[in-house]
């Protein structure tokens, strides 16, 4: 645990898997992204992925209680094959639907698609 960090990204590179062991809560979800961009495999519950495209088990793991949820993480922390296929998948995931390129062919879609002014 340190808190607020400048920087999340060295602590992503460092680790092996990223925990979302949230049970209850609200707001955004980005962090689970943010763990798939930086090529890091991803367990979580329901609720921590709520809202998000993703799909379990290719591109992230899902368990809801106590017992399941340690038990994802240790497969994981075991498999580095498992874990580097998951993180090939979320990355391609991510890349796919929030990569400048597919955020900018998306906003360009919208203009497109958008009311034409008449002056």
């Amino acid at each position: 645990m340190t808190g607020t960090v400048p920087d999340i990204r060295p602590y992503l590179w460092g680790s092996s898997v990223s925990i979302v062991p949230l049970r209850i809560g609200g707001g955004t979800r980005l962090k689970i992204y943010e763990a798939m961009a930086a090529g890091i495999p991803v367990v979580s519950t329901t609720i921590g992925a709520e809202g998000l495209k993703v799909a379990a088990p290719e591109n992230i793991s899902i368990a809801d209680d106590p017992e399941s949820f340690a038990h994802r993480c240790l497969d994981l922390l075991a498999d580095p094959a498992e874990r580097t296929r998951m993180s090939a998948d979320a990355l391609d995931m991510v890349t796919a639907e929030f990569s400048w390129e597919a955020v900018s062919r998306c906003f360009e879609n919208i203009l497109v698609a958008g009311p034409r002014l008449q002056y």
